[in-house]
């Protein structure tokens, strides 16, 4: 399934220079949207391998575990697009309608499409390989005369 998504363009200032990133997807910008102590937790959650089930469960509805103390469950409705939903039951996200768990879920997506995507490439290179046939006239004369 491919998803269109505008050009995202970032503007970074550095002393004497200014440069002009432009992100193909949201998601290589994760880093930079939410805050940094979340973005940090979320990378340990990741790490440590607390996150756990998940599942694209259709519609581009995504739910998995996080285990952080106790497990909680997440859900991630359009991750990636301006009109994400999600949601998860920790108290932090009830108060702050954002968690490192939710961030965490978003890194794993992350990690699994870019699996997918590298496994299609690898795929899709096998595939453009061609076997070449050879006639018999081909092989002989492959074929060293001090072998014979």
């Amino acid at each position: 399934m491919t998803q269109f998504t505008r050009p995202i363009h970032l503007q970074v200032v550095l002393p004497n220079y200014k440069y002009l990133f432009v992100m193909k997807e949201k998601n290589q910008m994760l880093e930079l949207i939410y805050d940094e102590e979340l973005v940090h937790q979320a990378e340990l959650l990741l790490e440590s391998n607390s996150i756990f089930n998940l599942s694209n469960i259709g519609s581009n509805l995504y739910v998995g575990n996080v285990k952080d103390g106790k497990i909680y469950e997440v859900e991630i409705q359009s991750p990636f697009a301006k009109k994400q939903k999600a949601s998860c039951d920790c108290v932090f996200f009830t108060q702050h309608k954002i968690c490192k768990h939710i961030i965490g879920l978003l890194f794993a997506i992350r990690n699994e499409i870019k699996t997918k995507q590298e496994t299609k490439e690898v795929i899709g290179e096998k595939s453009k390989q061609k076997l070449t046939s050879l006639n018999i006239n081909q092989m002989l004369d492959e074929i060293n005369p001090c072998w014979i």
